[in-house]
């Protein structure tokens, strides 16, 4: 048969996999022993011989956790990183003028100091995240024989998982499977879904004791914002694929069903036949009920829908 296989993260769990975000929250505590997750103080400026600017790893890493631990809990890290309040442990206040109101363009000048620390602590982030994924360890022992009798060579693999789990256990060509967010060694893609115009309001809108800062805002939520539309017209060649491909059943493996990449589902549902069968994998009751009212939404016919618990 002609299949698509959808692959989320829940599929590298089953394997035994420390994928979750809270592998990744561990990973970042294992590498820096005696980690102060309340640090709320402003990691501060090394300057080099050569007039360079740097900043201590550890205490960029450790104001980040803070900022992230005060934002929600870790298995809802990706949504968290358009929620960070940045400033909320930032008691700055503006500079007065003689008259005493605040005196902008000296504030601005005060907040430069503060400019790249915070542009440092969002690439300090993605750095970890991307050394944390090529640690993760693709043991050959992991390999299940359920998934080496579903999977066939020329199937269609699309995943959102960053590991090459399906390349290295089950053989899969590369030129049948789609990784949507990236794999090592390219660029790895996390992150939430704002608009870009709600993070330019929110980076207007800060006080007068952050003039000069709002570009920080804007910066920072933008790198880890997932631009979907771009995304799936830079492959809208494997679209195409799956839809020339005539898909004849679709199957969807550890995949949350989150928000933030139903779009993906979206654009997945028109391009195969609208008469197909959807088999969906799930953990608990909670979950059925969820994935299926989503399915629901994006269009799937009831008859269609085949829930299946793992």
């Amino acid at each position: 048969m002609r299949n698509l296989f959808i692959i989320g993260n829940g599929f590298d769990l089953a394997h035994g996999m420390k994928t979750s975000y809270d592998d990744f929250y561990q990973y970042i505590k294992k590498k820096y022993p005696n980690l102060k997750e309340e640090n709320n103080n402003l990691p501060e400026a090394i300057f080099g011989r050569k007039g360079g600017i740097t900043y201590d790893e550890k205490e960029l890493t450790e104001y980040m956790l803070n900022l992230l631990n005060h934002t929600g809990e870790w298995n809802k890290f990706e949504s968290n990183l358009g929620e960070i309040d940045f400033f909320y442990d930032d008691y700055s206040e503006p500079v007065f003028d003689k008259e005493g109101d605040p005196d902008i363009s000296k504030t601005m000048i005060l907040n430069e100091s503060k400019s790249s620390v915070y542009s440092e602590l969002c690439y300090n982030l993605k750095s970890l995240f991307k050394e944390w994924i090529q640690k993760i360890r693709i043991l050959k022992r992991y390999r299940q024989e359920y998934f080496e009798n579903k999977f066939k060579k020329n199937n269609l693999f699309f995943t959102f998982n960053y590991t090459k789990t399906l390349e290295k256990l089950y053989n899969i060509p590369l030129e049948n499977i789609l990784h949507i967010h990236g794999t090592l060694p390219k660029d790895l893609i996390f992150g939430h879904n704002l608009k870009l115009e709600d993070i330019e309001i929110e980076s207007k809108n800060i006080g007068i004791e952050y003039s000069g800062l709002e570009h920080v805002i804007y910066d920072c939520k933008n790198i880890f914002r997932k631009k979907i539309d771009e995304i799936i017209k830079k492959y809208e060649f494997f679209f195409d694929k799956i839809q020339k491909y005539n898909v004849e059943k679709v199957y969807i493996y550890g995949f949350s069903f989150s928000e933030i990449d139903l779009p993906y589902l979206s654009e997945i549902i028109k391009n195969t036949p609208n008469n197909i069968i959807w088999e969906i994998t799930f953990h608990n009751k909670n979950d059925k009920e969820i994935f299926f009212k989503k399915l629901r939404r994006l269009g799937i016919k009831k008859k269609n829908i085949k829930l299946l618990q793992l």
